[in-house]
């Protein structure tokens, strides 16, 4: 990238003025408050900017609700006896404080830290404080209105967040589950026992919607106007007395690793709790996970990072898909849960297609093993008994809602994974639950984000948290990091990257289920009434650490040797199908191959060229959704662990020719069910999503050429040009 001398020096960049992302229209204040800010700083390779360098950061001089510059009224004062003076009963601050109204005659203001937890800015809770609710992309002209994303300023879906239910649709069609869910007229199953009380007890305590012990706390429909009253520990007194912090918890249930983590109401992570997770027990399925191993670890993770005292206003649960877990009347696991990577149920699958051949149009997915209805045919072959006494399924991270809740509930993210779920009416497919055996015992279903209930008085006392306050369904875990960033202003797609790696974008409309199909695309509901699609890289992470692996034989191999890469591979190109291809072509039986070997390949060639096939195979994905709604692909923002691999991402941006932006948020996904949570209690918590560096597309002599011997090897192995 080429920059004059002049514009250079002055801290300017030639694209400066074009960006990716517009103001977070949540947060309406903000934009009074928008001026320029420092131009960025040009790096070596892909360039490469942080956000504090970025143009368009604002900067709030003062909070409008208790800043520095705040204007304060004076009280007037009455005659006191001995000649002083005393503040009018009325207008005595301690008890306006008291009663939840602030010395102006206004809403109390919200939670701020106090001095003892200075923010790293240098600003004071109640102070000025950069307005952190969006990230510092730039590089790209803003872009209009066009069905992929909607423009600054209200009107768009932004727009509608807080103010709308978490997730879209009205509270009152969230709360009766218009979205989906059992029919009219038929009850779920009575839950007896332990978990009936569960249920009965979340219902038994609430006034008119809401609980006993949150009785006397108003939620406002005004999102700029705080509740009256906060849970929460004192964390500082000021001039106005002790204030208390709002603190949300979310919570993620992934393959691995169960998660737990505290943020603050400015989106601050507070304090996180992480703990194993894995198969536990072996079955005629194969490898599984336990229900009640799975809730005590969720259960471990919450216990402790509410230890410290902190009571969240909220709960919002995210999680894996796919996996799913039967429950008999009393609301008990029947049988242990298969995971996504577990393939019992596949030898139905053939005889499921000729029934339905319709079957990627109605549900949106391509056909695998891991859904809900290739585990309900092979439960009920193979265990007849506990498939008669079935009265509901969930899926997997529906368990921990029903444990935390006591009520039968999944969002639009988890029906849609279970190839049950008819995706563009947004309804239970009555056919296919039917021919599953699944008709009636499925749960209501609300958007993402919608509220799933309450914490009962039980799971209140098993975790240490308040009974009462809102639970709310997440979504799928990448779901639920996508919609994090888009309620902070990026309009581009999710790169997560793992083991696998997973892309996911937006749309306003569904594409044809015949392309999906083809190009191994899945599709499904999203926030809003939108829709969401998936494609998928099956051996990205995978293959960086075969390659470790393979080079540690004679002394180990760090993850510094792969920052240390040289940009050309010296002629090597690799095709990362170690365990098959995903979008644009799926097939599970391809393999992967170095190709170019010669006697001066280097281990540093291997693993360049490791970082370029797996580019390639992003640009093949990325080209091959061009036709279809939400295209084209105009940033990337990528998450996960893969993306500390800096040479990787900057592969990518040279190879795709789009930037790449590192997200900042390790913890992305459980920060989003966080922010979802918040939205159920009444509360605009803020996503500080800036900071990460992002890689813009930088010519490289080698890189063209690399990816035609690409694409021709494709073509002559595969029957596949790198373009299809």
């Amino acid at each position: 990238m080429q920059v004059c001398a002049a514009r250079a020096a002055a801290g300017m960049h030639p694209r400066e003025k074009e960006s990716i992302f517009h103001e977070n229209s949540g947060c309406p204040a903000h934009h009074a408050r928008h001026h320029p800010g420092p131009g960025p700083a040009v790096c070596a390779g892909a360039a490469r900017r942080t956000a504090d360098q970025f143009p368009g950061r604002y900067h709030a001089a003062g909070d409008q609700r208790g800043g520095r510059n705040h204007a304060r009224r004076a009280l007037p004062l009455l005659r006191a006896r001995g000649g002083g003076r005393r503040v009018p009963p009325g207008r005595d601050p301690v008890r306006l404080l008291l009663r939840g109204r602030a010395a102006g005659g206004g809403a109390r203001d919200r939670v701020r830290p106090g001095a003892a937890h200075r923010r790293s800015d240098g600003a004071r809770g109640g102070g000025a404080r950069n307005a952190d609710c969006r990230l510092g992309y730039a590089g790209l002209d803003p872009r209009p209105h066009d069905g992929f994303n909607s423009p600054p300023g209200g009107g768009g879906r932004e727009g509608n967040f807080p103010h709308a239910v978490p997730g879209g649709g009205s509270r009152s069609a969230a709360r009766a589950g218009t979205h989906g869910g059992i029919p009219a007229g038929r009850r779920r199953p009575d839950l007896r026992g332990a978990a009936g009380q569960r249920r009965r007890g979340a219902r038994a305590g609430f006034h008119g919607g809401r609980s006993r012990s949150a009785a006397g706390r108003r939620v406002p429909s005004d999102p700029d106007q705080p509740a009256q009253r906060r849970s929460g520990p004192a964390i500082g007194a000021g001039a106005g007395g002790t204030r208390e912090m709002s603190v949300f918890l979310g919570v993620d249930l992934g393959t691995t690793h169960v998660k737990a983590a505290l943020f603050s109401e400015d989106g601050a992570l507070l304090r996180m709790a992480v703990t194993e997770n894995g198969t536990d027990t072996v079955c005629a399925a194969g490898a599984c996970y336990t229900a009640e191993n799975l809730w005590e670890r969720a259960a471990k993770v919450i216990r402790e990072v509410c230890a410290q005292g902190e009571r969240p206003l909220a709960v919002g649960v995210t999680g894996m898909a796919d996996s799913g877990v039967a429950l008999d009347a009393r609301g008990e696991a029947l049988c242990p849960i298969a995971p996504w990577s577990n393939p019992c149920g596949e030898e139905y699958g053939a005889a499921l297609q000729r029934s339905f051949p319709d079957l990627t149009e109605r549900t949106g997915q391509r056909y695998h093993p891991k859904f809900a209805v290739s585990r309900l045919l092979w439960l009920r072959e193979h265990e007849p008994e506990r498939f008669s006494r079935m009265a509901c399924w969930l899926s997997v991270t529906d368990w921990l809602l029903y444990r935390l809740t006591g009520e039968t509930v999944t969002d639009e993210t988890f029906a849609c994974r279970t190839m049950l779920y008819r995706f563009r009416e947004r309804r239970w497919d009555e056919e296919l639950c039917a021919y599953a055996g699944a008709a009636g015992k499925l749960p209501r279903v609300v958007p993402i984000g919608g509220m799933a209930g309450r914490v009962t008085e039980q799971a209140a006392r098993e975790l240490g948290i308040p009974a009462g306050i809102p639970v709310v369904s997440a979504g799928h875990d990448h779901l639920c990091a996508l919609l994090a960033l888009e309620r902070a202003g990026f309009g581009g797609v999710l790169n997560s990257l793992g083991t696998a790696e997973v892309f996911v974008g937006s749309a306003d409309a569904p594409a044809p289920g015949e392309d999906c199909r083809r190009l191994g695309v899945n599709q499904g509901c999203f926030a809003d009434g939108r829709y969401y699609w998936m494609a998928n890289l099956p051996a990205s992470g995978g293959s960086v650490e075969w390659l470790r692996r393979i080079l540690s034989q004679g002394a180990p191999v760090g993850y510094d040797f792969f920052d240390k890469l040289p940009d050309d591979p010296g002629g090597v190109v690799y095709l990362p199908y170690l365990s098959g291809s995903g979008t644009p072509d799926p097939d599970p039986a391809r393999r992967g191959a170095f190709f170019g070997l010669s006697s001066g390949t280097t281990a540093s060639h291997l693993a360049a060229a490791v970082n370029r096939g797996i580019a390639f195979e992003t640009r093949r994905i990325l080209e091959s959704l061009s036709g279809l709604p939400g295209s084209p692909v105009k940033a990337v923002a990528a998450a996960g662990g893969g993306a500390r691999n800096r040479p990787l991402v900057r592969a990518k941006a040279n190879a795709c020719g789009i930037p790449f932006h590192v997200c900042p948020q390790s913890e992305l996904t459980a920060l989003g069910a966080a922010f979802l949570a918040a939205g159920a209690a009444g509360c605009a918590m803020r996503l500080p999503l800036s900071g990460g560096e992002v890689f813009f597309p930088q010519p490289v002599p080698s890189m063209e050429a690399d990816y035609m011997k690409y694409s021709a090897l494709c073509a002559l192995l595969f029957g596949k040009d790198g373009n299809q």
